[in-house]
């Protein structure tokens, strides 16, 4: 019984060392693949009898043993839609299955897949797609109130290659109007007004077009912390431009070391128009009219910053304006130029206009047991009873990796770490064929000896 047994169990570990170097063979051959994870062998002993006075040989079992959930290293590659997870968890893909008969949009699996390869780039409809054809699955995100809905997910599709105009409404401006204007600039020096020249801001219409409008700064001697703005606009289009305030020009009148109130600071604005002073900290603004050739009319707010704080326009030394920045909330007509994808997931689009919208974020599906997914074609996988139900989370959150993009992660496969295992393998396979020879030579001696 021991010689066949001897032989039986030299037969299981040539299997077991088969499938070894079958493991091997298939982590060498994907060294390079993005996103692989490799595949280790475990070994089992095969017990048939073992007493203290008596061992019966029995052999050994191999069974694969999945590194899903050693990452690989993270690789950039310049590329804004490859994406990579630093840390923990996988991305939701969903398998293309066919093709809609009406409008010939692809149709998907209704299971998600998941997968490490985060090669994604944008496809002819707008797909983020993968170098194995699986399409990157996403939560969308309402573009007007940045809430993400969380309830389903689905391919992510750019589908917003325009972006509409938006009017101006509103501008924020940041400028100091000197204390000590230059006399040099003078155009009016028989009152004593001198005339700085005018500030040109961009607004637009509700068509997206753009149009200028002229601040027009005066300042008077007799009144030192007071300055005068008048709007105008030399654009052909544009037939008046008037504040809805009780004068025009709008005065300003600021505070100075001598009269500054409780909480105020000075060079801070004190009143607008004449106005009793503001409380310290509210909005200081005027609002003014543009009337269009056409009869359109367009109200315009023009944010100076708050009452009593010292902050966006201000009275300070100085002989010129100084011109910071005029920020309105306008935008042209704008064309989809790139995407952009934060650690969190979120999916940007950006606009040649400047404007951004946040369209969609991308999750981290987290499973309770990694080694237990099911292997699928293309570097992905599925989810199984050993590997449980996947949570899909906002990267970050409860133990999940934070998204890279323009980075891809590569194979987890040390190449040197192989060839070891390659090696020993062999020297098993060999040493288990030896074992047989052995058995089968002394089987022989025994035929002999019976003759």
């Amino acid at each position: 019984m021991s010689l066949s047994g001897a032989m039986n169990t030299a037969v299981t570990g040539i299997n077991a060392q088969s499938k070894a170097l079958g493991n091997i063979s298939d982590n060498v051959a994907n060294v390079q693949t993005t996103g692989y994870k490799r595949v280790e062998t475990s070994f089992a002993s095969l017990l048939t009898q073992a007493t203290p006075r008596d061992h019966e040989p029995g052999g050994v079992l191999s069974r694969p043993l999945y590194m899903n959930n050693v990452q690989g290293t993270i690789q950039s590659t310049g590329t804004i839609t490859n994406l990579a997870i630093a840390g923990e968890g996988m991305f939701a893909v969903s398998q293309k299955t066919g093709v809609s008969t009406s409008g010939g949009t692809p149709t998907f699996a209704t299971d998600p897949l998941y997968t490490r390869a985060g090669d994604f780039s944008l496809d002819d409809q707008g797909y983020l797609v993968n170098g194995s054809g699986y399409y990157l699955n996403g939560w969308t995100v309402d573009t007007t109130t940045g809430i993400v809905s969380k309830n389903a997910t689905l391919p992510i599709q750019v589908t917003q290659l325009k972006d509409n105009p938006q009017q101006t409404t509103s501008i924020s401006l940041s400028a100091n109007l000197p204390t000590q204007p230059d006399s040099n600039l003078d155009v009016n020096s028989a009152n004593a007004v001198i005339d700085m020249p005018p500030q040109a801001v961009t607004v637009y219409d509700p068509q997206g077009t753009g149009h200028v409008i002229e601040l027009g700064w005066s300042w008077d001697s007799a009144t030192p912390d007071t300055w005068s703005l008048a709007l105008a606009s030399s654009d052909a289009a544009i037939t008046t431009v008037a504040p809805t305030t009780t004068n025009d020009p709008v005065p300003l009148q600021f505070y100075t070391s001598n009269n500054a109130g409780t909480g105020a600071q000075a060079g801070s604005i004190d009143n607008i128009d004449g106005a009793a002073t503001g409380t310290v900290g509210s909005d200081a603004n005027i609002s003014f009219l543009i009337t269009y050739a056409n009869g359109d009319t367009q109200s315009i707010t023009l944010d100076f910053g708050a009452y009593g704080v010292a902050q966006q326009l201000t009275n300070f030394t100085g002989t010129d304006i100084d011109f910071n920045s005029a920020t309105q909330d306008g935008l042209p007509p704008g064309s989809f130029r790139n995407l952009s994808i934060s650690d969190d997931g979120m999916v940007t689009l950006n606009y040649d206009n400047g404007n951004q919208k946040t369209v969609y974020q991308v999750p981290i599906a987290q499973f309770q047991n990694y080694e237990g997914l099911q292997s699928e074609p293309g570097n992905a996988f599925s989810a199984s009873s050993e590997s449980g139900t996947p949570a899909l989370l906002s990267a970050g959150a409860n133990g999940t990796g934070n998204i890279q993009s323009s980075s891809v992660e590569g194979s987890n496969v040390d190449v040197s770490s192989e060839l070891v295992k390659m090696i020993q393998a062999q020297s098993a396979y060999a040493a288990n064929a030896r074992v047989i020879s052995t058995a089968n030579e002394m089987l022989q001696t025994i035929e002999q000896v019976a003759r």
